[in-house]
């Protein structure tokens, strides 16, 4: 044990956003993240709201209380629609940025309409304004006034009343809002969103492939999302700022923990219950190097080696390891999803412990409780295997930038370790998800011996058809493949998905597709294959042959040889062969790999020669950054790949995770990346 307790550093605990996004006494579970990201999406990511988007929003909540209980729609439906958007009797957007301003130009009126958006986002949600001015400017808002009408109301009170204009503008336009900015920062965390975030709201950023899919989901589903989230989440991500660090000894024992929300249910099977304080001074302190036996046999309910842990962590002098309230917030964090809330009334399958009341957390239902351990040990194994390396990276980059913390030096984040992470967080893992997927059913069933008939699962496709259309699952395998989920989980193991990564090359004569392709033709089928922003939008993309197909022809048709009958590779310049039914022969490489989910766009696709290809795929960054050169100059449609990314950005089919995919790889520059990320095109 004291091995362990000289091994603390400062900082070293399990760590991210403290901001708890519960709403415990007016929602059940998770109500208030799909409320959230909801609104976010429809308020904050579209230029404008129309009435058809009232619409959606009122429908997609719709559709998310009936897939509740019947005992408890009628309080999910008070919660989701306090501002009752489905009548004619709530400000609209319009009508709430209404301004007699006249502005000089476009990016101060993007502004204005940015600033009075983040106070409508507050009041669709109905959070803030819990006393004194901040009060005030909820109730104008909710009485109807528009954001210029409420700003220069209250700004006139606080004037009388002798404020200064700074504390206006300190309480008012920065802190009424502050709920958005902080729960956005904890969401990009847990993976929700991607890109450049800032507090007002400007830069280049969106909803990630899990963000959407919480905007599509019903209760069930989101409690698998919510689940995923938290099974994939490590103690401290590679991208992770310790702030007031001094202590150099023992900075090599610095580690991260790579599955705490596991590690926690871990020790809470073993100790059936844990106080706030044992996790904040003890558990939250376990990293991979940590002898975890030690922890659960000498340390937990021994109050002298409790008082040990807790005197090392407050002998460190950060405010980080006082803050008894952070703490408290992170457990609630992760047992909220597993836990039973006042509003769920018995409807949360997953319930198995108590809320922490009076500064403790216990198992409930030790049946239930038990069944979803088993299945997430199985799950925390296969993460463990799969991600082994991405791990150890993560521990390695995050143990470098620690040290460079305690010293003051600037230790700049590896775009290759950042790419990794965002990669890792921001999609889902489909192997995770089935196993998931098996687990809710079994537990809203109460089937919890692993006996489920085949039947039995294929009757609850229509209970998760979101989710099986991200694991890629049809109707017709659907039960028999959870049959098969269910025989490994019963033995101890994971079901794993068979890999499908094999890429195909045919040789398709040119000459038997349509001829009349021109570029118009080639940016309507690219258009019809990808919608990025589209939350419609599957998560399980099939490359488009109609797309590949084209764009051969359109080579063959322009840019053939007319005496030797070959076409110059877009990299290297060299003709390609000839084929046995004497066409050129090409590949087709997107610039932004399809399997990173890049727009399957002809921009974002040059034609080359298998040897270009395979180098491009293998070879070092090195030499890979001199052929991206050589296929800015040399590629056929006489198209930078700065101008084509120029072009897919302003079209919309640029993400911000594909930025980082462009920056790792050297094809745009950090000051281009900088520039995008501030949702800024180039001048390419």
């Amino acid at each position: 044990m004291n091995n362990i307790v000289n091994n603390l550093l400062p900082g070293n605990y399990w760590l991210s956003k403290s901001m708890e996004f519960v709403k415990i006494e007016s929602s059940g579970t998770l109500w208030y993240l799909k409320k959230y990201l909801v609104c976010y999406y429809y308020v904050l990511l579209k230029k404008e709201l129309f009435e058809d988007d009232y619409c959606q929003i009122a429908n997609i909540f719709n559709d998310y209380i009936q897939s509740l209980p019947v005992s408890v729609q009628q309080d999910a439906e008070e919660f989701f629609f306090k501002v009752d958007i489905r009548t004619n009797y709530f400000t609209k957007l319009n009508q709430f940025i209404e301004t007699q301003q006249s502005f000089s130009n476009e990016n101060e009126k993007l502004k204005f309409v940015l600033k009075a958006k983040r106070f409508y986002f507050q009041y669709l949600l109905g959070i803030g304004g819990q006393y004194g001015f901040k009060k005030r400017t909820k109730e104008l808002i909710e009485g109807g006034r528009n954001y210029e009408e409420t700003t220069n109301i209250v700004k006139q009170e606080m004037l009388n009343e002798g404020h200064s204009l700074s504390k206006y503008k300190s309480d008012i336009e920065s802190d009424f809002p502050a709920a958005l900015r902080n729960e956005r920062q904890m969401f990009f965390y847990y993976g929700f969103f991607h890109g450049s975030e800032s507090s007002n709201l400007t830069g280049f950023y969106n909803l990630t492939s899990v963000g959407k899919a919480v905007l599509k989901a019903n209760f069930l589903e989101l409690l698998i999302i919510w689940e995923h989230q938290k099974l994939k989440m490590i103690s401290q991500s590679p991208v992770a700022k310790i702030d007031n660090i001094s202590n150099t000894q023992n900075v090599d024992s610095f580690s991260i923990l790579n599955n705490p929300y596991f590690t926690l249910l871990n020790i809470l099977s073993k100790k059936n219950e844990i106080t706030n304080e044992q996790y904040q001074y003890v558990i939250s302190k376990i990293t991979n190097f940590t002898e975890q036996n030690i922890i659960e046999n000498e340390v937990l309910g021994n109050i002298e080696n409790e008082k040990i842990f807790k005197e090392k962590a407050l002998s460190f002098n950060r405010s980080g390891e006082k803050a008894t309230e952070d703490f408290t917030k992170e457990i609630k964090k992760f047992i909220l999803g597993i836990c039973e809330l006042p509003k769920d009334r018995g409807v949360n399958p997953l319930s198995s412990i108590t809320w922490p009341t009076g500064g403790m957390i216990r198992i409930q239902n030790h049946d239930k409780f038990n069944f979803v351990f088993s299945i997430y040990t199985s799950v925390n194994k296969y993460l463990c295997e799969e991600n082994n390396l991405l791990y150890e990276s993560f521990n390695a980059s995050l143990k470098e930038s620690y040290k460079s913390f305690c010293t003051n030096n600037v230790n700049p984040l590896n775009d290759d370790v950042k790419y990794d992470w965002y990669k890792y967080i921001i999609n889902f893992d489909s192997n995770v998800l089935i196993n998931l997927l098996y687990t809710i059913i079994a537990a809203k069933r109460n089937k919890l011996n692993f006996e489920i008939e085949s039947a039995t699962l294929k009757s609850e496709f229509e209970n998760f058809k979101n989710i099986a259309a991200i694991i890629g699952l049809k109707k017709k395998d659907f039960g028999n493949l959870l049959l098969e989920v269910q025989s490994k989980l019963k033995e101890n193991s994971y079901y794993k998905l068979p890999s499908n990564d094999e890429i195909k090359y045919g040789i398709i004569d040119p000459r038997k597709i349509q001829k009349d392709i021109s570029l118009e033709k080639l940016l309507q089928i690219s258009s019809i294959s990808n919608g990025q922003n589209d939350i419609n939008v599957s998560e399980n993309r099939i490359r488009n042959s109609v797309l590949i197909d084209s764009l051969k022809s359109y080579y063959f048709t322009n840019y053939i040889n007319s005496s030797t009958k070959e076409i110059n590779c877009d990299c290297c310049a060299e003709p390609t062969f000839i084929t046995y039914n004497e066409t050129p022969y090409l590949e087709f490489h997107h610039v932004i790999p399809f399997a990173e989910k890049g727009p399957d766009h002809y921009l974002n696709l040059i034609g080359i020669c298998p040897n270009c290809h395979r180098k491009i795929h293998f070879s070092k960054l090195d030499a890979k950054v001199i052929l991206y050169q050589k296929a800015s100059q040399n590629n056929n449609l006489k198209l930078s790949l700065i101008h084509r990314i120029n072009e897919l950005f302003i079209q919309g089919f640029i993400e911000p995770i594909h930025l980082d995919y462009l920056k790792k790889e050297k094809i745009i520059t950090t000051e281009q990346y900088e520039i995008y990320m501030r949702n800024q095109t180039i001048a390419a």
